[in-house]
């Protein structure tokens, strides 16, 4: 009894506190949230910028950013704001030369132990990381540092203003090449692309995504299977590129407008709209149809201003539901996860804390996330961030929120298959949770 009474202690005196690693709150006068268990946190030496995470979450990859240089370089061309070095009366130097080294793929268990580790080369950066469901294949895209010459235009402080150019080099981020490893940390091949990639839950196939430029394609689309062997390429498309997804077993893919197979033959093209979202299973799409006033040339010019979205049978190519304003979504699309429900709490944090940071939906359920400035340290700089998670089933009803330190999690926060554990990255720290308590 007397134990019983202290527990119900600590719930009232839990409710409205911020603890070290989250919120706990009420939701309602009778609904107490509170936060998954967390197993452990590591930290690295530079930020995450990407992870991956096995079926059963008993694997994890995580890529790092490389370690800097800097070196005075008045060849070099930098933006005086990213200078650190001054003259002796305040002016900056001209220039500045980055040099990038240390960015590594690391291998980790349920336990936070690395397994292995690999680094490449220098001035370049590992990123996009993906897994097979059950942690055996691993692949992710290097980003090169190279440097071009630029004309730079200076003006020079005259009556009137007069006008200088110059040569300079500058160094510059491109996409170059896609790396694939097995569970042991051996590099099986490389394949020299400007892309990103996405892996089968088998791993048996890899479909490599075009990086973009402006939101603009930079090569094309490819399909590889486990040994490196290019099975079909197809050209990028004039304008942005809208979406392009491959279904868990990757025998349908879609790219804009168009529905392929695993051969690369099409399977249905649009007449109008474009493709946004395919089930893991590959029976059912959503596409969006643009308002006409928002393209110019047949091109996507403002992606948020849809005339409608549409959710389709792939098998019969027919229409199973238009949205419409006040009509509820049916099971069998929530089924699918092709659609979720946010909870009025995401929404009004939203509004209060614009900053957006990425979704992920997994079996039944899904994580959001949301980061800020932090409310508290506003006045500080350089600028305190934070990141609000939540997570919830697919028709809305919010299970817990936590609140970490750090921001930028757009690839940086995944959840197992059925979401028992969920991995989370925020600048140099990597946070593991067991969320066993909150699944059904």
């Amino acid at each position: 009894m007397i134990d019983m009474k202290i527990r119900a202690i600590k719930l009232v005196l839990l409710i409205g506190t911020t603890l070290i690693y989250g919120n706990v709150f009420s939701q309602t006068s009778t609904t107490l949230l509170v936060t998954p268990k967390l197993l452990w946190q590591k930290e690295f030496k530079t930020p995450i910028d990407s992870i991956a995470i096995s079926s059963d979450g008993t694997k994890i990859a995580i890529t790092i950013e490389p370690e800097v240089k800097k070196i005075r370089d008045d060849n070099y061309y930098t933006l005086n704001e990213e200078s650190e070095f001054r003259n002796p009366d305040g002016s900056y130097y001209k220039g500045i030369k980055y040099h990038w080294y240390g960015s590594k793929l690391h291998y980790l268990d349920t336990n936070g132990n690395i397994l292995w580790e690999y680094e490449h080369k220098e001035m370049s950066m590992l990123s996009n990381v993906v897994m097979s469901d059950d942690g055996k294949y691993i692949a992710c895209s290097v980003i090169a540092c190279k440097t071009e010459d630029r004309e730079i235009t200076h003006v020079l402080p005259a009556t009137p203003p007069v006008p200088l150019q110059e040569t300079k080099k500058m160094q510059v981020w491109k996409y170059s090449e896609i790396l694939f490893f097995n569970s042991t940390g051996t590099l099986l091949w490389s394949f020299k692309v400007a892309g990103k990639p996405k892996i089968s839950s088998d791993g048996n196939y890899l479909f490599i995504i075009p990086a973009t430029e402006e939101g603009y394609p930079l090569g094309d689309f490819y399909f590889l299977n486990k040994n490196g062997k290019k099975l079909w390429k197809m050209p990028s498309f004039e304008g942005p590129v809208w979406e392009a997804q491959m279904t868990k077993d990757a025998n349908r893919i879609i790219i804009g407008d168009t529905l392929y197979d695993r051969d690369g033959h099409i399977l249905w093209k649009l007449e109008k709209g474009l493709f946004t979202n395919i089930s893991n299973d590959g029976s059912m799409a959503r596409i969006s149809i643009p308002d006409p006033e928002a393209m110019i040339g047949g091109n996507f010019i403002y992606p948020y201003v849809l005339k409608a979205v549409e959710y389709v049978d792939l098998d019969q190519k027919k229409s199973l539901w238009k949205i419409e304003e006040g009509i509820p979504v049916p099971d069998y699309i929530r089924e699918k996860y092709l659609w979720y429900r946010t909870p009025e709490v995401v929404k009004e944090d939203r509004n209060k804390f614009p900053r957006w940071g990425g979704s992920e939906v997994r079996g039944n359920y899904v994580i959001i996330a949301q980061w800020t400035e932090n409310k508290d340290k506003r006045q500080e700089y350089p600028i305190k961030w934070e990141t609000k998670i939540y997570f919830c089933e697919i028709d809305g009803t919010l299970k817990w929120t936590l609140t970490l330190p750090g921001g930028r999690p757009e690839n940086t926060i995944k959840i197992s298959s059925e979401g028992k554990y969920i991995v989370i990255g925020l600048y140099n720290s990597l946070f593991f949770y067991d969320n066993s308590e909150f699944i059904k």
